[in-house]
């Protein structure tokens, strides 16, 4: 790839995981709310089922409980391509020039020294995750040089995106997600629907 496209579709992916990384945050959040509302009318119906029902729905999440947590389907996995570990390590060592707390030892200013405390220990966690997007996004505040993309980063970035957008899938595919969306008569006919649900599905 030539280097004026290199610089062209790093600049085009970082805009675009910046956006979708706002999507997911939303998500996120909405999925949250939505949960805690499923969960308080999960609990409505579930004191209103028969006796012997609640004992099978009770031995049946016990079971799920127990089983052994599923692997993360591929699409949400963590991004396959780092950064050049050369890069992110340049990088970090800039960062970590400005920021480390012996810097800041004699400063009076608190503010000052948490905040870059805190930037420092940020940095670190993503150089260690290898994660190129928010160790560049630390040096760009920080007013570091970037050096020059590569081929490398740019795949991670696109990486990244897909991963996000993995997430993004499968928060909406959730229960509480798809329960939300439904009209507040057929709320509760769901969630019964759902318990039955619960009791068919192998364990």
């Amino acid at each position: 790839m030539p280097k004026a496209s290199v610089r062209t579709a790093y600049k085009k992916f970082l805009l675009k995981h910046e956006y979708i990384q706002l999507e997911l945050d939303e998500h996120e959040q909405e999925l949250a709310m939505r949960k805690e509302k499923f969960s308080a009318v999960y609990n409505e119906v579930y004191e209103e089922l028969p006796e012997d029902f609640r004992a099978a729905i009770d031995a049946k999440n016990f079971q799920v409980s127990q089983a052994p947590i599923p692997t993360p389907d591929e699409a949400a996995a963590a991004p396959s391509e780092d950064a050049t570990r050369s890069d992110l390590k340049n990088l970090y060592k800039k960062i970590a020039r400005q920021t480390h707390p012996d810097k800041y030892e004699c400063v009076e200013d608190k503010e000052i020294k948490e905040e870059k405390a805190k930037l420092f220990q940020q940095a670190k966690e993503f150089y260690e995750e290898g994660n190129w997007v928010e160790l560049q996004r630390i040096a760009k505040s920080l007013e570091i040089k970037i050096p020059k993309p590569t081929p490398n980063q740019v795949r991670y970035i696109k990486d990244s995106i897909q991963s996000m957008q993995g997430r993004i899938k499968q928060i909406v595919e959730t229960t509480a997600w798809k329960w939300y969306d439904c009209p507040d008569e057929e709320k509760k006919p769901y969630m019964v629907s759902y318990f039955h649900a619960v009791l068919e599905h192998p364990s």
